[in-house]
């Protein structure tokens, strides 16, 4: 979803880096869509962990709420993988043609 993100906006990267931005700038806009993305997932995925595990309590002896580190380290990795997933289109973009793009 992101590479394709990416590729819709390339215009925009184009100009903004014919304008002066620099790279760093642009990988920056990349990098920070992806993690809006990864934060909202992220808070909703753990709210409805939670909320399931409430209703499991009430319903099943003997469950126990699970320790911060089940929340923790999923969240971790999905975040590796999502700043990985936007890393990629990010630095193809350093490589782009600006005259190539800014002529379609």
């Amino acid at each position: 979803v992101i590479a394709y993100l990416v590729d819709m906006r390339q215009g925009e990267f184009a100009i903004r880096e014919s304008l002066g931005a620099p790279p760093a700038t642009i990988i920056g806009l990349t990098l920070k869509q992806g993690l809006w993305i990864w934060l909202a997932g992220t808070a909703f995925g753990i709210a409805c962990a939670w909320w399931f595990i409430k209703i499991l309590e009430l319903r099943l002896y003997g469950i126990h709420p699970p320790t911060p580190a089940v929340y923790v380290l999923p969240t971790l990795a999905v975040g590796w993988v999502v700043f990985c997933a936007c890393g990629i289109p990010a630095l193809h973009l350093r490589h782009l043609a600006l005259s190539r793009v800014l002529r379609s």
